[in-house]
């Protein structure tokens, strides 16, 4: 007996094995679940709560990932190629002067000489009783209605045959039958405020002007081919000349048009988009290069793409640690919703422990109903993305251009979306079962909720994660290390939730100063930290990211109004180039489009402005004279710093640094109305440069320009300095570095026979700016333009980069009220649902009324304030070392965000407490305590 009682054998006894014990660890998930399925049931609120949390982040991030593949999937190459046949085409052809050699997409990749292929001569070359059917000529044409105007081609297409009908997508009415109908884009029916009925005018363009009345019949989506719209042939004049290689034909064809037949039509110089040949491409040839008839041209293959390593590793860094903001935000803000939970379960988890259930089972049992949740809300998530990208493709509300939306193949992301909802509710869950696994079993039969006491360790373990997280944002400011950047944004936040417990239950030591329901609020908040800290830390994070944002987009909008400044907002621009040689028209035709731009827009101010670049320059885009900073001159250029206005973005409409404004007295329409124009026209005349470079002058208020530009071998080169007297603007627009008159230019002054005239620019600035009511300046001029034969003026209005820190200050703001109103709600909600029995003992003994609005306003002021006073303090101090990264001024610019930060601390709280007030019954029904 002595020797059966051993050790050993006890050792033996003592070891379960491998299958026993993953049959006890399933059955004690199967009891957990199942457990769980019915606590959701019977908490139906609670946990509709949970599963709304969970599913609409998740159907947000579902829905876009599904519109990005649609969008990939439609812009695809091979996609793209297969919209231009339209739903019937079997294949398009265009003739190119042969032989020719094509990637199987349908891309020209090596052209011969010799004469473009006929009609003719390219469907003999397609199989027996194919045929061939023009897409259309499309017609420069200007459309109008009521002087809304929109220039492009108007498609004159046989729309009866089914290959034609095919290439236009209709999305209202029809197309059109008779000479007088038009079928429109939506684009531009929008843009003439048209609709199906009306009549507009078409001026064909290119030739003597002739205009036309046309009725709407009908709505297309933008097509493959461009255009504005549609009609039957002949109901516009023909193009005098049209060039053969620009025809188009689509092609029905018996059978598979295989590539063997494709380079049968590339030898006469047939360019072919076979559907077959896309459908089911040859396995010999890859997609995107020259393809002969059993594989590609030898060393035509393209260069094997090189993998970064490095930089895909620091992405995937990058998308897991804000994965893990995501997944610690929703967990705060359903943390509440498992507090109540643990408390409602109390003492069915006795039970569960008097039975014989260990802390394992205990913890096992909180967490599947973090499963359970979590995965319906997943679910339901995915479900909702899913039906929702559906509904808005069918409906053509999402809009992929010139092609109709095609729901995409499951991408593997949705099962990481499923991950993540399952984990953020497990995540939840957690504090609640480590919670369950610690609490005595004798306490919870007898219904008494102490809360565990909060270990010394855990607050001073924060603030030392906290630090960390400070010190790593910022190392990771100075070295420029995203991954490094919000991963210690990720252990200051868990480091601040670690401390904010602590923080709950200090602030609610203070209760006793307080009056009756604020004291009642704050001591149960206090008590049941863990409902209280959820809901302060998820508005704390919430805050802290407003008042960044609110920071960066001051910090933003400052910096640019400092060094990013460049053409008067409404300035019409248009620089124009003469169809033919693609050079700037002649003086003849450029005065009379001044002409005709003075008289369709009176009261006008218009500039001509004419780029120089150095004589000695014969590349146009090769050569410049740059500005050289006072100071010692060293002749190889060494010490010149180009001149860049005042921080802009790009000279906008001009290749060099210098122009020639061809009246000085137009200069307004170029510099606007702050600057010193008197002064600067002036000087213009007098033959002088105005520079709006601060800083490059020298004691003499003489400007240095020096040459630069490319010979003829390619090489860059220094040439002469230049100095020429020079006024300094420091107000107004800076379109371009130096301006000069034409007096600048005459015989003996510095710039006399160093400089050349390139492309013009004209410059008109409206005396009233747009209205809604009325056509834009620039319809009205483009109209004007090309009734006048002014083909090649085509004019674009300059708008500022819309000022948009308003909108994002009350987005900030209103995310973090929306923020701190929902969790505090969900607090205070579970609050008053767990507290029913104190409110009604309180009710019982004689507590007025308005008592149970007065505990409910008090319990969400307090949580609110506590986590939009701690948030706003932490995302002041992150955002003082984030937001220098994002400005360009030096300095680093940084604004605080006084009126947010006032906004967060105060008002967002007064307002959760006020609705809270509002929307919570002061009365309660009476009934029997349990407990």
């Amino acid at each position: 007996m002595t020797d059966l009682l051993s050790g050993a054998q006890q050792a033996t006894i003592s070891r379960t094995p491998t299958p026993v014990r993953w049959k006890r660890w399933t059955a004690g998930w199967r009891v957990a679940l199942r457990l769980a399925r019915r606590d959701a049931v019977r908490a139906q609120g609670r946990s509709l709560l949970v599963v709304l949390l969970i599913a609409l982040p998740v159907a947000g991030v579902s829905a876009l990932d599904l519109y990005t593949r649609a969008e990939q999937l439609a812009n695809s190459p091979s996609v793209t190629a297969l919209g231009q046949l339209g739903d019937s085409a079997d294949a398009v052809v265009r003739g190119f002067s042969g032989p020719i050699s094509q990637g199987i997409m349908g891309s020209p990749l090596n052209t011969g000489n010799g004469t473009i292929p006929s009609r003719q001569e390219l469907q003999s070359k397609l199989p027996q009783g194919s045929r061939l059917v023009s897409q259309g000529v499309p017609v420069s044409s200007a459309v109008e209605r009521d002087g809304w105007g929109v220039r492009g081609d108007v498609w004159m297409a046989n729309v009866a045959d089914p290959l034609v009908r095919g290439l236009w997508r209709l999305r209202e009415g029809r197309l059109p039958t008779a000479g007088n109908e038009i079928t429109l884009t939506q684009s531009a029916a929008s843009h003439l405020r048209a609709q199906i009925g009306d009549t507009i005018t078409i001026t064909a363009l290119g030739g003597p002007p002739l205009s036309q009345a046309r009725t709407i019949v009908g709505l297309v989506a933008e097509a493959a081919q461009g255009g504005v719209g549609v009609v039957v042939p002949g109901a516009l004049p023909t193009p005098a000349t049209t060039d053969p290689a620009s025809q188009f034909y689509l092609a029905a064809i018996p059978r598979d048009l295989t590539w063997s037949d494709v380079r049968k039509l590339n030898a006469i110089g047939g360019l072919v988009v076979s559907r077959s040949v896309l459908m089911h491409p040859p396995t010999f040839c890859a997609a995107e290069v020259e393809c002969l008839d059993a594989g590609p041209r030898p060393g035509s293959l393209p260069p094997v793409a090189i993998v970064d390593s490095a930089a895909v590793a620091k992405d995937a860094a990058l998308s897991a640690v804000v994965t893990v903001l995501v997944i610690i935000q929703v967990a705060l803000l359903a943390g509440p919703a498992f507090a109540v939970s643990l408390r409602r379960r109390q003492r069915e988890l006795g039970l569960l422990g008097a039975v014989g259930g260990d802390s394992h089972d205990l913890r096992r049992t909180m967490l599947a109903s973090g499963v359970v949740l979590g995965l319906s809300g997943a679910l339901l998530g995915l479900i909702l993305g899913w039906g929702g990208t559906w509904i808005a493709g069918r409906a053509h509300v999402i809009d992929l251009g010139f092609q109709d939306f095609q729901m995409p193949q499951p991408p593997p992301e949705l099962l990481g979306l499923l991950l993540v909802g399952i984990t953020s509710a497990v995540a939840a869950a957690v504090a609640p079962a480590v919670s369950a696994a610690r609490s005595d079993v004798l306490s919870a039969l007898r219904g008494r909720r102490p809360g565990p006491p909060t270990a010394g360790r855990i607050p001073i373990s924060g603030l030392v994660l906290g630090l960390v997280g400070l010190a790593g944002m910022y190392y990771g400011t100075a070295t420029l290390e995203p991954v490094i950047l919000v991963t210690c944004v990720v252990i200051a936040e868990l480091g601040f939730i670690l401390v904010m417990p602590s923080l709950v239950t200090s602030l609610a030591r203070t209760a006793r100063h307080l009056p009756l329901a604020p004291r009642i609020a704050v001591r149960d908040a206090g008590r049941h930290r863990m409902r209280s800290t959820a809901a302060a830390c998820a508005i704390a994070a919430a805050a802290a990211g407003s008042v960044g944002v609110a920071a960066l987009s001051l910090s933003n909008a400052v910096d640019r109004t400092a060094s990013d400044v460049t053409w008067v907002g409404g300035t019409i621009l248009s620089v124009p180039l003469d169809q033919t040689t693609g050079k700037t028209p002649d003086d003849d035709t450029l005065n009379k489009a001044l002409k005709v731009a003075s008289d369709s827009i009176p009261g006008a101010t218009i500039a001509e402005m004419t780029e120089l670049m150095p004589v000695v320059a014969t590349d146009p885009y090769g050569g410049d004279l740059v500005c050289v900073m006072p100071g010692e001159h060293l002749s190889d250029g060494s010490t010149d710093i180009p001149c860049s206005g005042r921080g802009t973005s790009g000279l906008r409409s001009f290749n060099s640094s210098i122009a020639l404004i061809q009246d000085p007295a137009s200069l307004p329409a170029v510099l606007g109305p702050l600057a010193p124009n008197d002064a600067a026209i002036s000087a213009l005349r007098a033959g002088e440069a105005v520079v709006l470079t601060p800083g490059t002058l020298d004691a003499d208020s003489r400007l240095s320009l020096r040459e630069r530009f490319v010979d003829t071998q390619g090489t860059p080169r220094t040439g002469q300095l230049i100095q020429v007297p020079a006024m300094e603007i420091a107000a107004g627009a800076v379109p371009i570095n130096v301006i000069v008159g034409p007096a600048a230019l005459t015989e003996g002054m510095p710039l006399s026979g160093h400089v050349k005239k390139g492309s013009t620019t004209i410059v008109v600035h409206p005396k009233s700016a747009d209205s809604p009511d009325r056509p834009t300046n620039e319809d009205t001029l483009n109209l004007a333009w090309a009734k006048a034969g002014l083909v090649g003026f085509q004019g674009a209005t300059w708008t500022q980069g819309e000022d948009t820190t308003s909108l994002v200050l009350a987005l900030a703001t209103g995310i973090t009220a929306l923020m701190a109103l929902l969790a505090a709600l969900i607090s205070t909600g579970l609050t008053l649902v767990d507290g029913r029995a104190d409110l009604a003992t309180l009710a019982a003994i004689g507590a007025q009324p308005h008592m149970r609005r007065a505990i409910a306003a008090s319990t969400a002021g307090f949580i609110s304030l506590i986590g939009c006073v701690t948030g706003a303090l932490t995302g002041l101090v992150a955002s003082r070392l984030l937001v220098p990264l994002f400005t360009k001024a030096q300095g680093s610019v940084f604004v605080t965000p006084w009126a947010v930060l006032g906004l967060t601390i105060v008002v967002i709280p007064l307002a959760v407490a006020g609705i809270a007030w509002l929307f919570t019954r002061s009365h309660i029904a009476m009934t029997r305590r349990l407990d």
